[in-house]
């Protein structure tokens, strides 16, 4: 417990600014954060956008891209419940999310729109509260994740996509790779999480090369 105390002043000492000129482009950082929702995501206790609006606990990047491409034809499988449930909510047709933690499903169910709904699910029998529908968007970011990828496999609809936050994690590797041997395409997307000051990657696998088209969008930039 001392050690980690001790690793985590010495990370955010490193973080102090040297100059006035490093000084200054921390700030302008700092603002940016600002501007998207990263400060208020702190207070909220939970990721949210700059209005304040429940997303995902995915990379920054990750969102921006999956904005456009989720649709209200979407039937969407979560396994771990959140403010992803709520964000896809807005977006889609209906979500299902499984998660394990009652306390959690308890908060979270009163919040929830008619188009979602949530499966408490004990950790033995988590993989298999899917069911045998086919879902459009599968979100692995919960428990079991490797043998969610390998469910996922034979539940995701051909155009689908399935969305693994926390790929960088090594033991996530077989789960990344079962995935690919099954010829999906992967794109990852590294960046800021919000709430927390640290790098973390989400990657996306999809079979459908549409995905890949730009469409006709606001940037994310603002412009």
């Amino acid at each position: 417990m001392f050690k980690s105390l001790v690793r985590d002043f010495l990370e955010r000492v490193r973080g102090v600014p040297r100059s006035y000129r490093e000084l200054e482009r921390s700030l302008t950082l700092l603002s940016v954060l600002r501007g998207i929702g990263w400060h208020k995501s702190i207070r909220a206790r939970g990721p949210v956008d700059v209005q304040g609006r429940e997303i995902p606990w995915f990379s920054y990047p990750a969102i921006d891209w999956l904005e456009s491409r989720i649709n209200k034809t979407h039937k969407v499988l979560e396994f771990g419940a959140g403010h992803s449930t709520l964000w896809f909510a807005r977006k889609a047709a209906h979500v299902t999310s499984i998660d394990h933690d009652a306390a959690w499903v308890q908060r979270l169910r009163p919040r929830l729109p008619l188009n979602a709904s949530v499966i408490l699910a004990d950790p033995d029998h988590y993989v298999e509260a899917g069911g045998r529908s086919k879902y459009d968007i599968i979100v692995i970011d919960g428990i079991r994740r490797v043998e969610c990828a390998q469910w996922s496999l034979r539940r995701v609809t051909r155009r689908g996509m399935i969305i693994f936050d926390n790929s960088d994690r090594q033991e996530n590797a077989d789960g990344l790779k079962a995935l690919m041997k099954a010829g999906f395409y992967r794109i990852d997307f590294v960046g800021l999480v919000p709430q927390y000051g640290r790098i973390s990657c989400t990657s996306v696998f999809f079979r459908d090369v549409a995905y890949l088209k730009i469409k006709e969008q606001h940037s994310p930039l603002g412009w």
